[in-house]
């Protein structure tokens, strides 16, 4: 049955149409790419997602070499809006990394890194955040201040923090939220 599977795939493939083939569906693959991780293309659509304009956001709002510390799971963001993420972590949930050596080395890590902007979720999850990473929480309480928040797509509480010594340059229209560059 996989040798039957297996000639099936490559035959839907068509990579015994034409040697050709394969490589052409890459270049449309990438062109594809191109303009869906494109941000700007994203602007004026009606099927853009919140996550989306949480994207643009960052790639508007933060410099291009700044990292942006999030919490809650969320990798298209930081993906999209082509931005590292800060103190070696995607992302930093409960259950993962809550020892007090690595909450340690997240904190030495945000400190030798430019991170304008802390993104958290809201309510619940922020307390079991809270709760789980003490020392974390405690840098962030000393050296962000919360000046935004929304719910995206309907189901993300995000709250956004930033540097308490950073002043916004700007205001992000399509959330109205201040820019930090």
């Amino acid at each position: 049955a996989m040798t039957v599977n297996l000639y099936d795939r490559v035959d839907g493939a068509a990579m015994m149409d034409d040697v050709s083939k394969p490589v052409k569906q890459a270049g449309h693959i990438v062109d594809r790419l191109r303009s869906e991780w494109n941000l700007s293309a994203w602007v004026d659509r009606p099927d853009r997602p919140d996550l989306i304009t949480l994207a643009m956001y960052l790639e508007a709002c933060t410099p291009p070499d700044a990292r942006v510390f999030v919490q809650p799971y969320m990798p298209q963001v930081l993906g999209l809006s082509r931005r590292a993420f800060a103190g070696g972590h995607a992302d930093l949930r409960p259950g993962f990394f809550n020892a007090p050596d690595a909450q340690r080395l997240t904190i030495a890590r945000l400190g030798r890194q430019d991170v304008p902007v802390a993104l958290l979720e809201t309510d619940a999850g922020n307390r079991n955040f809270r709760k789980s990473f003490p020392l974390v929480t405690a840098y962030l309480d000393e050296h962000y201040e919360a000046v935004a928040t929304h719910v995206f797509d309907g189901r993300f509480g995000v709250q956004l923090l930033a540097r308490k010594e950073l002043r916004s340059t700007q205001r992000f229209a399509l959330l109205d939220w201040p820019c930090y560059h």
